[in-house]
């Protein structure tokens, strides 16, 4: 939001997915905002398309299809977590978090999934609230006056 000018136009999904993949990958893997949560922003976005996506029959295995697209992202996700996880444990500070192949596996998939229902819904969900609170200015008064008394 610090690089939001004044008076200029601002895609409020856009900002809302990069707040939401910077606020998951920090308390979800404890990783600083950056480059690589950039990184992998992208395959996120395919993997939201891929949700929505019409499937069929043969959609898993036509990797031009829209769902071929998210399931090769979901792919390329959980090689970046495993390298994350690789490197923690080699530094020994997610020992305990994964034991044996198969557990490390099924933690990757489920990071991978944690990750993603995050993203999509803590996006939509700061969204909407942007959008109904400027469309109520008097809602957006009132939480402006709790926050500030919660704050002080």
């Amino acid at each position: 939001m610090g690089q939001w000018e004044p008076g200029t136009t601002v895609k409020l999904l856009d900002g809302a997915k990069k707040i939401a993949m910077s606020i998951n990958i920090k308390h979800l893997l404890s990783i600083e905002p950056g480059a690589w949560s950039e990184s992998i922003r992208g395959e996120f976005n395919t993997i939201s398309d891929g949700f929505v996506s019409v499937t069929f029959p043969l959609a898993t295995l036509l990797p031009f299809t829209t769902y071929g697209k998210a399931l090769k992202a979901r792919k390329n996700v959980a090689l970046a977590l495993e390298e994350v996880i690789r490197k923690r444990m080699d530094e020994k500070a997610m020992v305990g978090f994964v034991e044996g192949e198969k557990e490390n596996n099924r933690g990757k998939k489920d990071m991978v999934d944690l990750l993603a229902a995050g993203y999509d819904t803590t996006s939509l969900t700061m969204t909407l609230a942007a959008k109904f609170l400027t469309e109520k200015p008097t809602a957006l008064a009132q939480l402006r006056v709790r926050i500030r008394k919660n704050l002080v």
